[in-house]
């Protein structure tokens, strides 16, 4: 059914019905029309329930493929996302990406001390969704270790 049958209870009647059509019906002269109509909206009410439902469900199952826990803990090194664009200068070349910090205590879960690496007097506190953890980097064997 069309959306202008679920809320009004009829099909809209459009310019181009009255143009080409010979007689216009109206809904008086059908005196089964309500008998006919309480079905219908029912099944349609029905029908519509059942795909809200599921769109529900579709909604649910994709939050939690989409949701990244972030494992960031004290003397790991994070960039500050901070989104404010300086005046002048476009967002595809400003710095969203401040730092590298340093996390030196964790209030929450979701809040931590940082302080900058650089200047280790400034510090900061930020959330964990303003954080970016940089990976450790992988430590590869030197060539004097390997050879015998």
């Amino acid at each position: 059914q069309t959306p202008a049958f679920i809320v009004y209870g009829r099909d809209l009647v459009m310019p181009y019905d009255l143009i080409f059509s010979t007689r216009f019906k109206t809904y008086n002269d059908n005196p089964t029309y309500i008998e006919e109509l309480i079905p219908r909206l029912q099944q349609t009410f029905i029908l519509v329930k059942e795909n809200l439902e599921k769109a529900a469900d579709n909604q649910v199952s994709s939050t939690g493929i989409s949701r990244q826990i972030k494992d960031i803990q004290i003397g790991d090194i994070v960039y500050l996302h901070i989104p404010k664009i300086k005046v002048h200068t476009s967002k595809k070349l400003s710095k969203m990406n401040h730092g590298p910090y340093r996390v030196t205590k964790k209030y929450s879960p979701a809040i931590f001390e940082i302080t900058l690496i650089a200047n280790p007097s400034k510090m900061n506190m930020a959330h964990i969704n303003r954080l970016i953890k940089v990976p450790m980097r992988e430590i590869f064997p030197s060539f004097a270790a390997i050879t015998p």
